[in-house]
Parts: C-alpha cells; sequence; structure tokens
C-alpha cells in the first residue's frame, strides 16, 4: 500500500483488557490510541516506518483489509512519537 500527501498508515495496538495485576477493564467502547507506522506519505517529516505514535481517539479513518483493521491518519492528529 502506498501513503499520499501527509498521512500515514498505522497498525493500532491492541487495547489491553485487563491489568497487570488481573483487574479487567471495562474496554468495550474503546478505540486503540497507540500504534505502529507502517508506512508515510511523502509530505510526512515527523515519522518514520516503524515508529510508535500516540494519536487521538477520533483520530484518522479505520481500513479493514483482508480482516485486519488498518489506521489512515494525517500527520497534524499524532501527539507523540514513543
Amino acid at each position: 500500500m502506498k501513503v499520499i500527501g501527509d498521512r500515514l498508515l498505522i497498525m493500532p495496538h491492541p487495547v489491553a483488557n485487563q491489568t497487570a495485576t488481573g483487574l479487567l477493564l471495562n474496554t468495550a467502547n474503546e478505540k486503540p490510541r497507540m500504534g505502529s507506522v507502517l508506512s508515510v506519505g511523502e509530505n510526512v517529516n515527523a515519522a518514520k516506518a516503524g515508529d510508535n505514535v500516540l494519536f487521538h481517539k477520533l483520530a484518522g479513518t479505520r481500513v479493514d483489509l483482508e480482516g485486519i483493521e488498518y489506521l489512515v491518519i494525517r500527520q497534524e492528529e499524532i501527539l507523540l512519537i514513543l
């Protein structure tokens, strides 16, 4: 897949539904907020493929390809590069 402009293709990290101590969390409606950058458009200069990023929970457009969910976001929707 080729991303264009100022967009990034993200593989969202799954939302944890349990703490390290075993406490179950109510995450039924939580959307992923972190992910790994798979590809970047030609106008992206803040992040690169392989970076882990934090983004707003309502950021981007979700895309389902062959049963795998990806997220396409604009560079400006990145809050942090981890």
